[in-house]
């Protein structure tokens, strides 16, 4: 089921996407790192090699297979494609900073457009273009203020730190890949929601509350 993911994301040429499995993998072998070592050295070991190998070789690949590679490279050189759309969301943070700024304890609530203090280019055919912002992050604090923000990063970094206590002090193996299986997804939703419209639409935060309820409740489970 992950390669699968992965290869919809490599047609998909999601950037955001690659990236936030990338870095919740490196996470994840962190987490490793402290639950298991042998585990993690067998891992780890063959990732960098493949990585060290495949990065060179794809760098400036513009297929399929060097999506991954062309979303590390968009990091600090962009193709005009990926510069364009960096552009565009450095130009609606103005503007979504800006509304934090007219009321950043409350908030300004869910209904009411963000405010618009320069001008980004036209998606009009996107009904919601200035209600819903792609740094969904930052939403967050837009929408329900600084109170609402804490409290959602109390959660979700919660679920991170729980989900790496219950994969080192469950016995269950299902239980323990359940609770690694968690971790990387809270990650990737956070990661996907710094850059790209995911708390605003139903899968992200489906997922992403399924996996903070069941972490909540995993050592109980199977009592």
């Amino acid at each position: 089921m992950v390669f699968v993911s992965i290869f919809v994301m490599l047609l998909s040429e999601r950037r955001a996407g690659l990236i936030a499995v990338m870095v919740a993998f490196a996470v994840f072998l962190l987490a490793l790192f402290t639950i298991k070592r042998k585990a993690f050295v067998a891992i780890a070991i063959p990732t960098v090699l493949i990585g060290s190998i495949y990065m060179p070789l794809f760098w400036n690949d513009t297929g399929t297979l060097g999506q991954a590679a062309r979303a590390v490279r968009s990091i600090s050189s962009p193709d005009p494609r990926d510069a364009a759309s960096n552009a565009w969301r450095d130009l609606e943070a103005i503007n979504v900073r800006a509304t934090i700024a007219s009321d950043p304890l409350l908030g300004i609530g869910f209904g009411r457009p963000f405010l618009q203090v320069v001008t980004v280019p036209d998606i009009s055919f996107f009904e919601f273009w200035n209600y819903e912002a792609h740094h969904n992050i930052l939403w967050v604090w837009m929408k329900l203020g600084a109170a609402g923000f804490i409290i959602f990063f109390a959660l979700t970094l919660s679920g991170i730190s729980r989900s790496i206590w219950l994969a080192k002090t469950l016995h269950d193996p299902e239980l323990k890949t359940f609770a690694m299986v968690a971790l990387g997804a809270i990650v990737m939703s956070l990661l996907f929601c710094y850059v790209d419209l995911a708390l605003s639409a139903t899968r992200i935060p489906l997922v992403l509350g399924v996996c903070l309820g069941l972490v909540g409740v995993l050592n109980r489970i199977r009592d």
